[in-house]
């Protein structure tokens, strides 16, 4: 009786790892197993290079249609509400969507200035929640840390669920590209490319391109369209952080009616001009102004600007960016998802810019 009792202990025993197994793998797996993070992390890019898309970082697409989720602006550390604000945006595109989310896109300043280990572990807390893949480029606030910003670096590189690298020094910090892809009989074929650029460490209002980076970008852009299996044509996103020139220069904002102005103190034209003269960028998504979002068309190029997640102010608005797939490739809409904002502020930014506002 003794000895069955004993056997009968080891047996509950096993069977309670068991148990116990299966129940951390569904709490806390749920965002680590359900996609594996591929590509090159480490890759280096330097002028002559040829354009290998295992260089790149990937994210192979699943089937039907692909979701993107942009947010911008958290600045964790000091801001009030951009966790609650980041977390209804997602979930509003869930519902939007089926419970479907392919990526969220952070769009620089995701910490503010004398950040904290403790605060770049929250955000990471954070994003892991949405089980999705995500991905980020800097703002001028992310470089003023108050713990070591390499390690900042090597925790977002090293995250499983984040598609971040530093890239070429020459560059900046933080110019990579993310390529979504189909899987066909082991080979892959690239359906768009995200092609992530720093906008500069200075506090200005319009982005700033180096001379490197626009070379960078010729070769993002035109490289994969060069290699692309069947070689059928690649449709690109910028993502920044802050808006380009032609931005201010295509949309006057009244500081009367609307609460913030954009300043053409920058010159993004040579960029520009290398966008239109490829043709395979079709949009750019941008952040960095807090209370406005726009969206406007400069020669066939949406620029997209997204609003602050949170503020300790009256005015947060949000949207989601969703592009939808159509036999094999990626197109853009967007559904505008506001917050909290007065009645008379949407109806302002509709007259100006007329998005499609879902109340």
């Amino acid at each position: 009786m003794c000895r069955l009792g004993r056997t009968l202990n080891v047996i509950w025993a096993v069977l309670m790892l068991v148990i116990l197994s299966g129940v951390t793998a569904l709490c806390g797996g749920c965002h680590k197993n359900a996609f594996a993070k591929e590509g090159r992390i480490d890759y280096v890019w330097q002028e002559g290079d040829l354009y290998d898309v295992n260089n790149t970082l990937l994210l192979q697409k699943g089937l039907g249609e692909f979701f993107v989720v942009q947010l911008t602006d958290l600045h964790v550390g000091s801001s009030v509400g951009s966790f609650a604000t980041a977390r209804r945006t997602v979930q509003q595109a869930r519902r939007a969507h089926k419970g479907q989310i392919d990526l969220v896109i952070v769009s620089g300043d995701l910490f503010d200035r004398g950040y904290t280990q403790r605060d770049v572990r929250r955000f990471i807390r954070l994003m892991r929640s949405f089980g999705c893949p995500w991905a980020v480029t800097l703002g001028e606030t992310d470089y003023d840390a108050s713990c070591d910003f390499e390690w900042v670096l090597d925790t977002l590189e090293s995250e499983p669920t984040c598609y971040f690298s530093r890239g070429a020094a020459a560059l900046g910090c933080g110019n990579f590209v993310l390529n979504v892809y189909e899987d066909l009989g082991g080979r892959r074929h690239v359906l768009h490319s995200f092609i992530f650029m720093d906008s500069g460490r200075t506090d200005t209002d319009i982005a700033q391109f180096n001379e490197a980076q626009l070379n960078w970008y010729r070769w993002a852009a035109e490289g994969i369209n060069e290699v692309n299996l069947f070689g059928s044509s690649v449709s690109s996103t910028i993502v920044t952080h802050k808006p380009f020139s032609q931005f201010a220069d295509a949309v006057t904002l009244d500081v009367d009616t609307v609460y913030e102005t954009i300043s053409a103190d920058g010159d993004t034209s040579a960029l520009f001009a290398a966008i239109i003269e490829i043709g395979k960028t079709e949009l750019v998504l941008c952040g960095h102004k807090h209370y406005d979002s726009a969206m406007v068309e400069v020669e066939g190029v949406t620029l997209a600007m997204a609003p602050k997640c949170g503020y300790a102010g009256e005015y947060t608005s949000d949207y989601t960016l969703s592009p939808y797939s159509r036999e094999g490739d990626i197109c853009c809409g967007w559904n505008y998802i506001r917050y909290r904002d007065p009645c008379e502020y949407d109806l302002l930014l509709g007259e100006i810019f007329n998005p499609r506002l879902i109340y």
